[in-house]
Parts: structure tokens; C-alpha cells; sequence
């Protein structure tokens, strides 16, 4: 599939602006070009970064507004009143407030980066064990996500829940809310996935309901990234 998608790219000349036709074109400071390993490198760690996350984040909060009536009804009603049938935009951002929420409440209790790996740069003591430099840890957001220390309830949806700053829970410590890492290396592209996952969210609402098509419980797979083992769903013209 990656290999097809540069292909298809190269066929078309590799003009124009978007990501793909920029890699084709770069060079390094000898002129050299990437090589078929390092294109289809960047490729794949795009479409696993960039798309089948933000994928996971919008499936997992259509999935939990069927199953709750009153998320539903506030965010019929936000959409309705913004967007009025329309596709939304980023100069809708600011007023898809509820929506933000449900899709911010959906990476708590869905994060797709569900485990994420880090190396120490210096010695540390965690957990009573000394670490020393180059040690790699694994973590798991998910987990983090439904401590009860941390998130009151925390197996609930409950997106009215508070955010001070629009992504970390506000009388929480920034790092029990991780669905993108957090530190240096904290994913560059959190909010360019937020927007596009509230702007999608709205759009799709504004116009459908979506129903569970199977009575079948929806259970997480975590693969690479943590999505529904089978999510059907019925569109419903709203």
C-alpha cells in the first residue's frame, strides 16, 4: 500500500504542495535525494501517526455518544446552532467547545497511543529501583487514564468534566492526561489531530446518528494503536 501510494505520486510528476510531493522533492546539503526505504519509511509512520489515530479518536467517540443520550443531545445542539447543517471549519474551532470535550474525553478513556515507550536520559530512582542512564521504560496512557487518583469516576464518559487549558484536566497534574506523551517528546502534531477530530466530529453529527448495528459488546484491541475490534454502525438522516 505504501509502496502504490509513492508510485502513484511519482506518476503524477510529484508536483504540488502537500506532504508527499515535499519529501519527493527534498534534498540534502549533497543534493541527495531519500531513498525508497527512507520515502516509504515516512510514509508509513505518517499514515500510523497521522491517520488510523485520529481515525481511532473519532470511532471511539461516535461510539460513546450512542450510548449516551444527554452527551448526544448537547452536541446535536452545539452543532446545530454553529454550523447549521454545514461542514465545519477551523473558524468554527472556538464555539465546538462540547464537542471538544467528547472528543478529549474519548482519548482518556480511549487513548490510541495506548502504550508509549521512553529512554532515561539521566539515572533515576522510580519505584524504588535505580535506573540507570539509557534505560527504556514503557508506560501505558490508557492505564494512567482510569486511576481512580487522578479521574474521579474514571470509568465513566463524562465529558463536562474540566480543562483548564483545553487539553489537560485542570485539577489534575498535566501528566495523569496523556493521550499524546507529554515532555520533549510530546507528539508534534497534537493539535492539528484535535482540530481535525472535533471538525469531523461536528460535521458527522451535524448531519447523522449513528446507532450500534450489532448488540455484540464493542471491545479495545490494542494493536498499535487502540481501536474497536469491530465497530458497525447504522447512519441515521437526523
Amino acid at each position: 500500500h505504501v509502496a502504490r501510494i509513492v508510485a502513484d505520486r511519482r506518476a503524477d510528476g510529484a508536483a504540488g504542495r502537500d506532504l508527499l510531493a515535499r519529501l519527493l522533492a527534498a534534498r540534502d546539503d549533497d543534493g541527495g535525494a531519500l531513498s525508497e526505504s527512507e520515502l516509504h519509511d515516512q510514509v508509513a509512520v505518517l499514515i500510523l501517526a497521522g491517520a488510523e489515530t485520529t481515525s481511532s479518536a473519532l470511532a471511539w467517540s461516535l461510539h460513546l455518544i450512542a450510548g449516551h443520550p444527554d452527551a448526544e443531545r448537547a452536541l446535536h445542539a452545539e452543532v446545530d446552532t454553529v454550523l447549521d447543517g454545514r461542514v465545519a471549519g477551523p473558524d468554527d474551532l472556538s464555539r465546538l467547545e462540547w464537542t471538544g470535550r467528547v472528543v478529549r474525553e474519548a482519548l482518556r478513556l480511549y487513548p490510541p497511543a495506548w502504550v508509549l515507550p521512553r529512554t532515561t536520559t539521566r539515572a533515576v530512582d522510580l519505584a524504588g529501583r535505580r535506573l540507570p542512564v539509557g534505560s527504556t521504560l514503557v508506560f501505558s496512557p490508557y492505564i494512567l487514564h482510569r486511576h481512580p487518583d487522578f479521574h474521579p469516576e474514571p470509568e465513566l464518559f463524562r465529558p463536562e468534566r474540566e480543562y483548564a487549558d483545553g487539553t489537560a484536566p485542570g485539577a489534575w497534574s498535566r501528566s495523569a492526561f496523556v493521550p499524546f506523551g507529554a515532555g520533549p517528546t510530546k507528539c508534534v502534531g497534537d493539535t492539528f489531530a484535535l482540530t481535525e477530530s472535533v471538525l469531523a466530529l461536528a460535521s458527522i453529527a451535524a448531519r447523522w446518528r449513528l446507532r450500534p448495528a450489532s448488540a455484540t459488546p464493542v471491545r479495545a484491541v490494542p494493536r498499535s494503536v487502540l481501536t474497536p475490534r469491530t465497530l458497525p454502525m447504522r447512519l441515521i438522516p437526523r
